[in-house]
């Protein structure tokens, strides 16, 4: 096992973590219950995957700089795991372009202004926290089992 070395590589490491987990999760999620909500005002799988791919890819875009990309809504379980895996990978290609200098640079974002250092490690924190929804819906569809992948 290769361990980081530096802290943009850590970051790599957790959206890896994120992206396995995510996309084996979906396959624990009936076809017929992707579009599920536990109460009116809640969010189906769908629409966690489709909320978490635009967030990830405006931080991607945003550090880039230009035009952000527009995503096609994920309609179905492979379209989900190919969306998540887009954005991921488009993140840790990001995460290689970058170095110290890049890091103290100021972003305007929806969220507030944010150094690139914050705005390049959140995508980790939008995918853990949407990970575990989808693993909270999973229960709330009578599977209790984790399905977690250490890797």
């Amino acid at each position: 096992m290769n361990l980081p070395q530096t802290p943009l590589e850590l970051v790599s490491g957790q959206l890896g973590w994120a992206h396995t987990n995510i996309n084996n999760n979906l396959d624990f999620i009936p076809e017929d219950k992707l579009d599920w909500k536990p109460a009116p005002e809640a969010k189906s799988v769908l629409e966690i995957i489709n909320h978490a791919a635009g967030t990830v890819n405006m931080f991607t875009s945003s550090i880039k700089g230009g035009a952000k990309p527009e995503l096609a809504d994920a309609t179905n379980r492979e379209e989900a795991k190919a969306l998540v895996t887009q954005v991921i990978e488009a993140h840790q290609s990001l995460l290689k372009t970058l170095g110290p200098n890049d890091m103290e640079r100021i972003l305007s974002l929806p969220v507030g202004d944010l150094p690139v250092a914050i705005a390049a490690a959140l995508p980790v924190v939008e995918l853990i926290n949407h990970h575990g929804q989808l693993t909270y819906i999973q229960t709330l569809l009578g599977d209790p089992e984790s399905h977690l992948i250490i890797q």
